[in-house]
């Protein structure tokens, strides 16, 4: 029973050790930190959203000056796709800048799977649903919250949640 508890724990942290290889170089290639381990620029602002969403897709979009093109609208929109479930049906002005934000997530999938770090490409991207976008656009727009709920039948409270989380 000893052997296989020592020999289910070396399996583990093995697995582990080969999991944190494959990230440390995802965060090479990605220009988050040197080969020696010292944090970039990158990497810092990274840490910062750490716990919001995805770091490394916001940090992406964020030093390639992504959201210098859009309209504090437009953005509140597109952080809401980091947090809700239903799908909707958006306005060219929405659907660009999620098409734009889908590739980055595609790069950091590409780059994550040339590292040998196992990642579905698809659920990694279908995981930004753009889902109360339109929702949150309109409420950033000045439309009052009655008006927004009837947009959707994402219950009031994901809502809020979501509003309170980008902002």
């Amino acid at each position: 029973m000893r052997q296989t508890k020592e020999m289910m724990k070396k399996i583990t942290s093995s697995s582990l050790i080969d999991e944190l290889k494959c990230r440390k170089r995802v965060l090479r290639r990605l220009d988050y930190c040197t080969p020696e381990d010292v944090i970039l620029i990158k990497g810092r602002v990274a840490l910062k959203l750490l716990g919001f969403a995805d770091e490394l897709l916001l940090t992406e979009m964020l030093f390639d000056g992504f959201f210098n093109d859009l309209n504090v609208y437009q953005i509140a929109a597109l952080l809401s796709c980091m947090r809700t479930e239903i799908l909707p049906k958006l306005s060219e002005e929405l659907s660009k800048p999620l098409k734009t934000m889908q590739e980055f997530a595609k790069k950091i999938a590409t780059v994550s799977k040339e590292t040998k770090l196992e990642i579905d490409e698809k659920v990694y991207i279908e995981k930004f649903r753009p889902n109360l976008m339109d929702v949150i656009y309109s409420w950033t727009k000045g439309k009052s919250f009655s008006e927004i709920s009837k947009m959707t039948d994402a219950f009031e409270g994901s809502i809020i949640r979501c509003m309170r989380q980008i902002s």
